[in-house]
């Protein structure tokens, strides 16, 4: 499993956002518990982050260890040493259902503290949103611009960078996950820009996914200059693959 660690200052308080969970205070080891997840209802088949955040006013923490269906088996643990921690676990789950994930940080007198949230886990829908974003830049300052659709109109074209990016981004709808899916924007400049000569960058990204669920699905770049010889004033960047 991957994971990521990051320590906070002793006197420092863990504040997390845009996440779904439950803390607990044990008596024992007056550690304070919280689990969040990321995204807080996750589909089959995708990567959750379920993210433990502890803190102990007096001793250090130095593990934290979680069991992602409380099975009575703990799944990974991460050691650490700190008062106040926040360490990321991923785990991704094969089937739709309620878990119960468990966590249990233990404190450096080797007294365990604990706390659970429930997770619900659902079958993807079966279409998913799909967005391109395009944006230029030109380190001379001159006009980048997106042409043709499906950012805009056959034969339009819209600015998307000049020294720094404009992004511009349009909806390219729902389409099946499974299918194979294909996007080509077109890019050109101007052959010179207030008297001088210079070069386009360009890049054009898909996002995929409803609120909450979004990844990157694919990316492409490509260039334009008036600087070399002979000028290339137009590019295209092509994004294909099959939709998850």
């Amino acid at each position: 499993m991957k994971h990521v660690a990051l320590a906070l200052g002793a006197a420092a308080a863990v504040v997390l956002c845009g996440c779904h969970g439950e803390g607990a205070v044990d008596s024992a080891s007056r550690t304070r518990v919280e689990i969040t997840s990321s995204p807080a209802t996750p589909y089959v088949g995708e990567t959750v982050t379920l993210t433990v955040t502890a803190h102990n006013d007096d001793l250090a923490i130095e593990s934290i260890a979680i069991d992602y269906t409380d099975d009575d088996t703990l799944d990974e643990t991460q050691t650490c040493d700190a008062r106040a921690i926040s360490l990321a676990f991923t785990h991704v789950y094969a089937a739709a259902g309620t878990y119960d994930v468990r966590a249990e940080v233990t404190d450096s007198s080797g007294t365990a503290a604990s706390t659970s949230t429930q997770l619900q886990v659902v079958i993807p829908p079966p279409t998913i949103p799909l967005t391109l974003t395009v944006e230029g830049s030109s380190p001379q300052g001159g006009s980048c611009f997106a042409l043709g659709p499906p950012i805009t109109c056959p034969d339009c074209g819209v600015l998307v960078g000049t020294s720094a990016p404009v992004p511009v981004s349009v909806s390219l709808g729902q389409p099946y996950r499974g299918t194979q899916f294909n996007v080509n924007q077109g890019f050109n400049q101007w052959p010179v820009a207030f008297g001088s000569l210079y070069e386009c960058t360009f890049h054009a990204t898909v996002y995929a996914g409803e609120p909450g669920h979004g990844h990157v699905w694919g990316n492409g770049s490509c260039s334009t200059s008036s600087l070399s010889r002979p000028a290339q004033l137009d590019c295209n960047i092509g994004i294909a693959g099959v939709v998850q």
